[in-house]
């Protein structure tokens, strides 16, 4: 009898520990995934008018639920529900307007209750417009080489700018660069001293073949270059003789002049400071950094003014 009442208590122990495995496990239901990865990616524009698929990434970590997903679409930041217990993580939209954002979201549920809602995602689509005009189009030329541009981009659907540049004031446009969409800045690099150049643009949408009309017209003068020249550099320094070093900045200037022998080593640091434009001397007595004369031997003088450098030889001799 006692075997007998511990086989049914051991038994009973099981079926307990069973049923509470079974309410564990059905208690332990994870939400369905958070929609991801929207199609059209959030954000993008220049998307086709009429008709479109709506696709994401839904799914759920518990393989055997069963996930539907509702819709909510439109022209609002929050939109409408459009359908709800969708099956699957795509879904077609037609009558899709010209140039307008929409907006939409997914709610994924499964069939213990729980549900996930995704962020609001947005797209807009191709616009039947030109892009609007950009403006405010100013050239700066900031040395002998380079003028720089900026301006102020006014559309939201442009896919990129298109550039053009003139010589003169008689001169004729022509195209010098495209820069991508959102740009609202160029470096023109490459340009001759002393040459007026004239600058317009606007802006070019390549989804409907649609171009704004022209900015407004800039124009900016690229200055002198530069003039770096040594004289007397074939010289004694125990002779009490120097060479003479004269320069011309453009612009004021953070300079820097150094002496290297011809085989790249250091020797001497002569300058190096910020200067005021126009013309400037300065002189080496063929001392190295410690105040000692050089030997004799040709000898490297190293000129830098910001976009402006060279290097010119001199010779000492005892």
């Amino acid at each position: 009898m006692t075997k007998l009442r511990t086989k049914i208590l051991l038994m009973f122990n099981l079926c307990v520990i069973s049923l509470l495995v079974t309410v564990m496990t059905a208690s332990a239901n994870n939400p369905p995934n958070k929609p991801t990865t929207p199609l059209p990616a959030d954000g993008t524009t220049n998307q086709t008018v009429g008709t479109i698929t709506l696709s994401w990434a839904g799914g759920d970590i518990d393989t055997t639920d069963t996930v539907t997903y509702d819709i909510y679409f439109g022209t609002s930041t929050s939109p409408p529900n459009i359908y709800s217990g969708h099956s699957q993580t795509t879904y077609g939209m037609s009558q899709l307007v010209a140039g307008t954002w929409y907006y939409w979201q997914i709610v994924a549920k499964d069939n213990h209750g729980s549900s996930t809602t995704g962020h609001i995602w947005r797209f807009k689509t191709i616009s039947n417009q030109s892009p609007d005009t950009p403006t405010n189009l100013i050239a700066t030329a900031i040395a002998w080489n380079q003028i720089n541009l900026s301006w102020q981009d006014k559309s939201d659907d442009e896919t990129e700018f298109r550039i053009e540049r003139k010589t003169g004031i008689n001169g004729n446009y022509g195209t010098i660069t495209t820069v991508g969409t959102n740009s609202t800045s160029y470096q023109d690099k490459g340009l001759t001293q002393t040459t007026t150049y004239y600058y317009r643009l606007r802006a070019y949408n390549s989804s409907n073949g649609k171009v704004s009309n022209y900015s407004n017209e800039a124009f900016a003068t690229t200055p002198l270059k530069p003039l770096f020249e040594l004289y007397n550099n074939l010289f004694n320094p125990k002779k009490g003789e120097e060479i003479i070093i004269k320069y011309t900045l453009s612009w004021d200037s953070f300079v820097t002049i150094k002496i290297y022998t011809l085989c790249g080593e250091f020797v001497n640091t002569l300058l190096s400071k910020n200067q005021s434009f126009g013309e400037h001397q300065l002189n080496w007595s063929g001392k190295d950094e410690d105040g000692n004369i050089v030997a004799s031997g040709i000898y490297l003088v190293y000129f830098d003014a910001g976009d402006f450098e060279e290097i010119k030889k001199t010779a000492v001799i005892k």
